[in-house]
């Protein structure tokens, strides 16, 4: 069984073939093996399977990792027999000592599939899986029914031709291969866009890397409803039949040196050479299988990833930080340096996270820890860039690998080098391998020469024909094309192509916004939600305004004539007693219809504002940090301040005041507005406009922002599932509680700048400030706090849970 990297338990744990034709789990994780079989013993095995043919050591392996009963014995190794006999080489993968070498380094030359890279070995077979999978009913093991599939797949120049010419023609597949236009080799794209048969497709993605074109997939197949309706299946490494396939090279390169060495008799490991292994890393799939074969007890020597100038993994080898580099632009593809070995130029290298995985497992000692920390270390390099991990994780990954980092000059100086000296053309890919293979016999310790020197095997992951212009950099002279390029692709030069060409900013920016609510959704919902949010709280705002609109009085005392108050009121408890005294329970819904009509429009605007200046300051991921999380939320608190909140709330403020008059002179909303209106003008309704702006940004700023982080990590605690209604709740009534004691200060004033009588009190808001300072304290400005909190924890949850529901029953209809 095959479980999601950042699965909580095992529940949702798939079969073979639900793994590799679901390719990412629906969790956004990556599946592993639950359990990787000790297979391989050299004293038991090492004689017979050096003697065996290719397809037959991978059908020994695979054997362990896909049940009987999902494909049987034979059927399981005709589709082996049948991948591999495409191979141009009887060895399929044959280790070779170039020319007059004599050091201790061997190539593992991986390029004699169809499309002459590494990438063939897992996908001829891929291709061959998918065919019997699509050919046979589908059986009860697997949650897979339909008998068509849309492989998708991105590529950075080799995954792409591989698929293609492994899915060519299959009557029920189509196959969508996305490329990072002007980032490929030439040959790399006319061989992938001159097969023109009907089921193939090609995306050429302009202005992207393939970090970008990577996220395109995985964006599409953490959409369910998108995967499943048009049977979306992966190619790309992140499928476990890939990197199940890659394995079997390790054991026929390994058991071949020893043979040669006439080594596969030795019962005693000891007197064995250590063989270690330079791969070229990009996407780690790669050295991910050589990791693997390792677990399967193939007792391999170091695994040395050979990266770069884009160098993410040997940062993190040296330092334990998983880090993005910083891009010298606007545009975060540039943080991705073009270099001669494109195939490696990528950011973030996904097959990682299934290491990381294991390594998290021995550290934590339990999978449900280590899923959550892959899931948060995960969302931190989406959201920060970067991500860090204990000590423990990093030495078991330094346990099991080095790493070099090569650059443009240093590759083309090897391939010159290994030319000149042998007459071996590298592409560039081997190149950084070969390079990194040399820095690592030169350190201290190794043991390079003698009859038991320690032997470095080079995967030569492509023909240097893919690549001429690097090689062509390297050996200007002397050297045509086609002395070292396979005859196909000297041929398939000026072949008709076939592509369709689109945008990576088009791409992202309706990613970006494909889940966000427009702008009738956002008015609809903010002004319905503010509405009941205000109708269920007011009379804690009654009571707030009460508190804050009376000065400094002794308990009992009548308040000043210029307060027109019958009473001075000691406390939250002693307004509700006094008002349902003298006016009822209605009493207390004073300036009710004021407020609702303003919490209803400025609930509107908020999220309206609040919505697309988000949408503005979002990252290519569509992610918002916590610093343009609150400048999005200033902007629509001083927007909702000027529309919506100053002049409904100076009216509700009047019509509160004007209730404890001895001779009350409103009698409605409409009645005290056009008094108000007609005795001060229209400014009469736009007192304290200045501190209502400065409350209403503080409190969307804090409130908002708040709120926003809160839930940027209940998404990630939820594996990217709908939050409950009640984690919702729990996190807006946080973020109340935050906004009340930050932005009290600032309430009280815009309080007292609403009475009837503030303009012959204050000359304005400053002298309002300290006039109350002077007379009432420092405390006087948490007047009110009290019901000010009770309101405002409620109204948190209240509001964005109304709102969030109110968007999904509008998306209903």
């Amino acid at each position: 069984m095959y479980r999601s990297t950042r699965a909580a338990s095992s529940t949702t744990a798939v079969g073979f073939e639900d793994a590799v034709r679901t390719g990412l789990a629906t969790d956004g994780g990556l599946f592993v093996p639950e359990q990787v079989p000790s297979l391989f013993s050299f004293e038991k095995h090492a004689k017979e399977w050096a003697s065996l043919e290719y397809h037959q050591v991978a059908f020994n392996i695979f054997r362990h990792f896909v049940p009987t009963e999902e494909v049987s014995d034979s059927d399981l190794f005709e589709i082996v027999k049948k991948s591999y006999s495409t191979f141009s080489h009887p060895k399929v993968t044959p280790v070779v000592k170039p020319g007059s070498h004599d050091g201790n380094i061997r190539i593992l030359e991986l390029h004699h599939g169809p499309t002459f890279a590494f990438k063939d070995v897992a996908l001829q077979f891929v291709g061959n899986l998918f065919d019997f999978f699509l050919s046979r009913p589908p059986p009860p093991t697997t949650s897979h029914k339909s008998t068509r599939i849309a492989v998708l797949g991105a590529t950075s120049g080799d995954t792409g031709g591989a698929a293609i010419y492994g899915l060519r023609g299959k009557r029920n597949v189509d196959v969508f291969i996305l490329h990072p236009k002007g980032r490929i080799s030439s040959v790399q794209e006319q061989q992938m866009t001159s097969v023109l048969d009907a089921n193939v497709h090609n995306v050429a993605v302009d202005g992207a890397t393939f970090d970008d074109c990577q996220e395109i997939v995985k964006v599409c197949f953490g959409d369910l409803e998108f995967k499943n309706k048009y049977s979306l299946a992966a190619v790309n490494s992140i499928n476990w039949a890939r990197i199940l396939a890659q394995t079997t090279y390790y054991f026929v390169s390994y058991l071949s040196l020893i043979k040669e060495l006439g080594l596969e008799d030795e019962k005693d490991i000891s007197k064995l050479p250590r063989i270690n292994y330079s791969v070229p890393t990009g996407n780690f799939g790669d050295i991910l299988a050589a990791y693997y074969a390792k677990r399967m007890g193939l007792p391999l020597g170091d695994l040395i990833i050979a990266t770069n100038s884009n160098d993410i993994l040997h940062r993190f080898i040296e330092t334990g930080i998983y880090e993005k580099p910083s891009s010298p632009s606007a545009n975060p593809s540039d943080a991705v340096k073009i270099t001669h070995s494109p195939a490696m130029d990528i950011l973030v290298s996904s097959n990682f996270e299934r290491v990381l995985w294991h390594f998290a497992v021995q550290h934590f000692g339990d999978v449900g820890e280590a899923s959550a920390a892959i899931c948060k270390w995960m969302a931190d390099l989406k959201s920060v860039g970067r991500f860090q991990v204990p000590d423990g994780v990093l030495q078991q990954t330094r346990a099991f690998f080095k790493s070099q980092t090569v650059d443009n000059t240093e590759t083309i100086e090897s391939i010159r080098k290994w030319y000149n000296d042998t007459g071996y053309v590298l592409d560039p890919h081997t190149a950084v391998g070969v390079v990194s293979a040399e820095r690592e016999n030169r350190v201290e310790g190794r043991n390079v020469s003698g009859p038991l020197g320690e032997i470095m095997v080079v995967l030569a992951t492509a023909s240097p024909g893919k690549f001429p212009e690097a090689v062509f950099e390297a050996i200007p002279q002397g050297l045509k094309y086609e002395d070292f390029a396979p005859v196909p692709l000297v041929l398939q030069a000026g072949l008709p192509k076939r592509m369709v060409t689109v945008t990576v900013h088009e791409n992202d920016r309706d990613r970006a916004t494909a889940d966000k609510p427009t702008a009738f959704q956002s008015i609809a919902a903010g002004m319905i939600a503010g509405g009941i949010e205000a109708t269920i709280t007011y009379p804690t705002e009654f009571v707030k305004t009460q508190l804050q609109l009376q000065g400094k009085a002794t308990p009992g005392q009548q308040a000043s004539s210029t307060m027109h108050a019958t009473k001075h009121f000691t406390g939250p408890i002693d307004v509700i007693r006094v008002t349902l005294k003298q006016h009822g329970v209605f009493g207390l819904y004073r300036g009710l219809s004021a407020l609702v009509i303003g919490t209803a429009s400025k609930a509107g605007v908020r999220f309206l504002v609040f919505d697309q200046m988000k949408a503005l300051l979002a990252d290519k991921d569509g992610k918002v940090s916590g610093p343009r999380m609150m400048v999005a939320g200033l902007g629509a608190g001083v927007m909702e301040a000027v529309i919506a909140v100053t002049p409904t709330e100076t009216i509700k403020t009047k019509l509160i005041q004007d209730q404890n008059l001895l001779k009350p002179r409103f009698k409605g909303l409409i009645h005290g507005t056009r008094i108000i209106i007609a005795e001060q003008g229209i400014l009469g309704i736009y007192q304290g406009v200045t501190t209502v702006i400065a409350r209403q940004g503080a409190n969307s700023a804090v409130r908002l922002a708040a709120y926003g982080m809160m839930r940027e990590k209940l998404t990630v605690r939820y594996e990217g599932k709908s939050v409950p209604a009640y984690a919702t709740f729990g996190i807006g009534a946080i973020a109340g509680i935050i906004t009340v004691y930050t932005t009290m200060p600032l309430d009280v004033l815009k309080t007292k700048m609403q009475a009837t009588d503030a303009r012959q009190r204050y000359k304005n808001s400053a002298d309002c400030a300290v006039q109350t300072f002077k007379d009432e304290g420092v405390l006087a400005f948490w007047k009110g706090a009290t019901p000010r909190l009770g309101r405002l924890i409620f109204s948190g949850g209240i509001v964005f849970t109304c709102y969030e529901e109110v968007i999904r029953l509008i998306r209903l209809f």
